[in-house]
């Protein structure tokens, strides 16, 4: 069984840049890290690797740099990574990611069973990619997975939905989102670490080997463009009583009394 997965290299939060006059995010020297919930979109691919004879690959879109996120990918347990990068690739939105990341999947021989992603990106957060991918590869689709089994060609997915957990039944081959909120990572074993360059692939495609052209990806090849960006405000910190109870209760009334609340 081939298993595919997305993942996507992101800036740390701290670091986080834009590009003055494009309003696109900066990756060229900022910290970077792999997508919170693609991380648990990998998890879930390991542990499926424990009960069945699983090749999961692992791809990625975007600089050279990003070669970093797979090989992190592989010492934690995948078995082969592919790098898509060209420098036309900058500035994609979510439709121009989900042409490159299908052509790509398109490509993958044998052709996926499973194909995982994270149920979104901490740089966009739109959750846009995974349903449009699955649209253009006419696969089954399924939303923030926290659990699934495999078994005789179907995939049992348990989702959470609007505060409810769902249980989902679909045929395979499909593609299923992760949501990471419960998820805990697991620390890379440090013996795999040198497996993860000397003996795993990594293969490197560009557009020429998607049969893509540089108007379809990039910001020409994009639906969407971003007009205006704004820093969020800070949220007002909480206060903090200690003491027993009826000290708490008598300081926590003044200063709503002092706020003019009361």
């Amino acid at each position: 069984m081939h298993l595919a997965l997305c993942i996507k290299q992101v800036p740390k939060k701290a670091e986080v840049m834009v590009v003055e006059g494009r309003y696109t995010l900066a990756r060229q020297g900022v910290p970077s890290e792999i997508n919170f919930h693609d991380l648990a979109a990998l998890e879930m691919a390991l542990q499926l690797k424990r009960e069945f004879p699983l090749h999961v690959t692992v791809l990625t879109m975007g600089p050279p740099s990003a070669e970093e996120a797979l090989r992190e990918a592989l010492a934690l347990g995948a078995d082969k990574g592919i790098l898509i990068t060209h420098q036309a690739l900058s500035g994609s939105d979510t439709l121009a990611t989900s042409r490159v990341l299908s052509a790509a999947l398109k490509r993958l021989r044998p052709s996926p069973s499973l194909v995982l992603f994270g149920a979104r990106s901490s740089d966009s957060d739109t959750g846009h990619v995974p349903p449009q991918v699955a649209e253009d590869l006419h696969l089954p689709f399924v939303s923030c997975a926290t659990h699934m089994e495999v078994s005789e060609g179907e995939l049992f997915v348990w989702r959470r939905f609007r505060g409810w957990m769902q249980t989902v039944r679909v045929k395979l081959p499909a593609l299923v989102s992760v949501l990471g909120t419960d998820f805990k990572p697991r620390q890379v074993n440090l013996r795999e670490i040198p497996l993860a360059f000397q003996e795993k692939e990594v293969l490197v495609w560009g557009l020429n080997d998607l049969g893509l052209k540089e108007e379809q990806v990039g910001l020409r090849g994009s639906a969407t463009r971003v007009r205006r960006i704004r820093l969020s405000e800070e949220k007002r910190r909480g206060q903090l009583f200690q003491g027993p109870p009826q000290e708490a209760v008598r300081l926590i009334l003044r200063a709503l009394e002092d706020k003019g609340v009361l």
